[in-house]
């Protein structure tokens, strides 16, 4: 009867630590749960956060059209002149294309390209295993640095041009909304404790180097404003925190300009610098004028006006110089109160030319 008892007890305190175990099991299996709803909640939160950062940038990128500005003509044109613009790589290209002499590594690679080009394939899967690593794209790291689409002709299974822009669209959609090229250097002792302090402030990449007044003095810029977007004229300041407007054009008459200037009748000139490309970059100085309006009140009086417009034509006629596009567009009037100022100027004297008397015999 005793041993029975024992027994018994053994069998209910097995029990009682089953039945323990089983709420220990059931408590852990509930925690196990909620933290993985809680990490599966966040991890979806957080697909979530980066999905809509996605489409915020796929609504960016959705209009190729009305990105690349293809089909509209002059908005194509300006597109193209300023990539040419970006970089003098892209201008020097455009000039060795019309004057680079072919040497003679350039035509044996020509012949050799052009063999191979020309060999014939029953499919493009047997050229596919040939020894070629490339369908087109050329890449150093993540980045491209070379791209080519080849076709039979226009139009034949898509225009290549597209095909490569939007290659590239597709490229740098995920680094649309990486953080800017900003620089900066930081000092660090690594005793104990590591301490850090910063050396200099945060450099941002948006200076560019263009040389003053035609002499070995470098002197840095950074753009402002495009005053008008289907024109290439941007507003800017340069390291002495002085008013500059510098504008692109592919001829200008820079001793006509000058001539104007000693009068002041135009604005000071501080550079009119070739650049690959068939360009010139013209930087003037930017001062308070405004282009003439005769029908608004804030200009002078047209009689004013007119006098100084016809001292500076006939300051020009007397220096041998026409101007070429008089028009109200190319006048400047001051519209403030300062009288030391020149009350006209004028500008953009691309079409301007000396005058060459013609005898004729």
């Amino acid at each position: 009867m005793a041993t029975f008892e024992i027994i018994e007890k053994e069998v209910n305190n097995a029990r009682d630590r089953l039945n323990k175990a089983e709420e220990k099991l059931e408590e852990f299996e509930k925690r196990w749960k909620e933290k993985k709803l809680w990490e599966l909640g966040k991890k979806l939160e957080h697909r979530e956060e980066k999905n809509e950062e996605q489409r915020q940038v796929w609504k960016r990128q959705r209009d190729i059209m009305q990105l690349l500005k293809f089909g509209e003509e002059k908005a194509s044109r300006c597109l193209f002149y300023t990539v040419i613009l970006m970089h003098p790589i892209f201008g020097q290209f455009v000039d060795d294309c019309k004057d680079g002499r072919p040497a003679s590594e350039d035509f044996l690679f020509i012949l050799k390209l052009s063999y191979y080009m020309s060999m014939f394939y029953n499919s493009e899967r047997e050229r596919a295993e040939n020894r070629y690593t490339t369908y087109g794209s050329l890449i150093a790291g993540k980045y491209y640095y070379a791209n080519v689409e080849a076709k039979v002709k226009l139009g034949s299974g898509g225009e290549p041009l597209f095909l490569t822009t939007i290659y590239y669209l597709n490229m740098v959609r995920e680094n649309a909304m990486k953080y800017p090229g900003i620089y900066g250097f930081s000092g660090s002792t690594c005793p104990k404790k590591v301490h850090m302090d910063p050396l200099t402030p945060m450099f941002p990449l948006a200076w560019n180097p263009y040389e003053k007044d035609l002499g070995d003095t470098t002197v840095y810029f950074k753009y402002v404003l495009q005053p008008i977007k289907e024109k290439l004229i941007f507003f800017a300041k340069n390291d002495m925190d002085k008013n500059i407007c510098i504008k692109f054009v592919h001829q200008y008459s820079a001793d006509a300009h000058n001539h104007c200037t000693n009068k002041a009748y135009a604005p000071h000139l501080h550079s009119c610098e070739h650049i690959p490309g068939g360009w010139l970059m013209i930087i003037i100085d930017l001062n308070a004028y405004f282009t003439y309006d005769p029908c608004s009140r804030s200009f002078p009086s047209v009689d004013e006006v007119k006098s100084k417009i016809n001292d500076i034509v006939k300051h020009l006629h007397e220096c041998d110089w026409v101007h070429g596009d008089l028009r109200s567009v190319n006048f400047l009037v001051r519209i403030n109160g300062n009288n030391n100022l020149p009350l006209v100027m004028l500008t953009s004297l691309v079409c301007a030319g000396q005058m060459k008397l013609r005898v004729e015999s």
